[in-house]
């Protein structure tokens, strides 16, 4: 199955096309003409030529409580009948197929020793990237199955060393429109039993996710998508590897901002302050940003204090290599912060417009719930883009951005207090 289009939706929310292909349909029932597999949740294909006087029905089960998965959705093309379940993220399928009102086919779904297909080439974050990862691994395990990935060849450098026992298949967009090269796909096994899909965002139909990612975050989502049991918290454990870290000294690293503003502390006066401490603490203060930083308000007041530059979009893994040797990472709640997450780093995470389930657990993260914040967790407001580069009740008002800028030096002091305090009793 391959990605067609991603087209975005005025509200915010997007929808993703398939080519759907009924020749495509993978496994042999038994019987002639007719196939299954779980590609885009459950598949039965049904030839032209077995459809003259009969009556063929698709039904489709969660083994696990016995409910119908509907609706079935029938598409007929030159070749025969395909019926597809709405629903493609993990479930334990029962499928049966009746000929005249009497059963022909069942199976019930297991992909222990079969080929499994994790779609991720739609996604281009890092947070989704790490989180999804380490649900994969262990859906790997849980299931014994031969894990295959289609994703980002930014992704694919770091990941690859690490899970070894996964094949990695890397591609890259070829265009804004979000079309990929076709032959990403065509080095995929052609048995594959099962694919999942990584949706970035809000999918309109909600058919590759089990409950909307505002409301369970993003390991939840994770784990959801692919059925991993019990939900728990897996760090990938990305390590240094090649060129190491040239700085001596003690120090630690920061992120000024994510990609979009709302990923940023807003309090002009904060981030000063905080360099300022680390530097009288005797810690020299690494600044990793990818992008923006010399556009933004605290760039001089950070030099100034005594930050250090080494922002620009380098590979992932020299980011890695950097981290690893940092005694710790303050930033906010994206991309870099997860990444330190992954390196096993303490993180100090600043965030106002998260509420603390939307990203990892850490003991250090800093939130003021006395003033507005987590719009991005409330579901009464417009959907992404609007949320991530708009405030969605005080935009052009004092009180835009209040729930970071209401974020004081001193609330990330007492967590880099609190963090340093751990590390020393360790």
């Amino acid at each position: 199955m391959l990605v067609s289009k991603q087209s975005q939706l005025p509200d915010g929310s997007y929808e993703i096309m398939y080519d759907f292909d009924a020749g495509e349909v993978r496994f042999e029932t038994g019987i002639k003409g007719i196939k299954y597999d779980f590609n885009s949740g459950a598949r039965v294909f049904i030839a032209n030529e077995l459809l003259a006087g009969h009556t063929y029905e698709v039904k489709c089960f969660d083994s696990d409580t016995g409910a119908g998965v509907k609706p079935v959705v029938a598409k007929k093309d030159e070749k025969g009948i395909l019926a597809v379940s709405e629903r493609c993220y993990h479930i334990h399928f029962d499928i049966s197929v009746t000929k005249d009102g009497k059963e022909i086919f069942h199976h019930k779904f297991d992909p222990k020793g079969k080929n499994v297909h994790i779609e991720m080439m739609n996604t281009n974050g890092m947070g989704d990237a790490i989180c999804f990862m380490t649900h994969i691994e262990e859906f790997r395990k849980q299931h014994q199955c031969n894990v295959y990935i289609t994703m980002m060849k930014r992704f694919v450098e770091i990941f690859e060393p690490v899970f070894k026992d996964i094949h990695f298949i890397a591609g890259e967009k070829i265009d804004n429109e979000g079309k990929f090269p076709i032959n990403v796909w065509e080095k995929l096994p052609k048995d594959i039993y099962v694919t999942y899909y990584y949706e970035v965002g809000y999918p309109k139909n909600m058919s590759t996710q089990k409950e909307d990612l505002r409301l369970t975050g993003m390991i939840k989502n994770s784990a959801d998508i692919l059925g991993v049991m019990p939900l728990q918290e897996f760090t990938p454990k990305l390590v240094a590897r090649g060129r190491k870290s040239v700085i001596k000294d003690p120090y630690v690293c920061i992120s000024l901002h994510g990609s979009e503003p709302c990923k940023s502390w807003h309090n002009p006066f904060g981030w000063g302050k905080v360099v300022k401490f680390l530097k009288d603490k005797g810690y020299r203060v690494i600044c990793i940003d990818g992008d923006g930083i010399k556009n933004d308000d605290h760039y001089d007041d950070l030099m100034k204090n005594g930050c250090e530059d080494m922002t620009g979009f380098l590979p992932l893994q020299d980011r890695i290599n950097t981290i690893c040797g940092a005694k710790f990472f303050v930033g906010m709640a994206s991309g870099l912060s997860w990444l330190a997450w992954a390196c096993g780093k303490p993180v100090v995470m600043i965030s106002g417009f998260s509420l603390p389930h939307s990203e990892f657990y850490t003991p250090y993260r800093v939130i003021n719930t006395e003033v507005c914040h987590g719009c991005w967790n409330d579901m009464k407001y417009p959907k992404q883009p609007y949320l991530y580069t708009s405030c969605p009740i005080y935009q052009n008002t004092p009180r835009q951005w209040e729930c970071s800028k209401q974020i004081t030096a001193e609330m990330v002091l007492d967590k880099v207090k609190k963090l340093l305090k751990d590390i020393k009793d360790k």
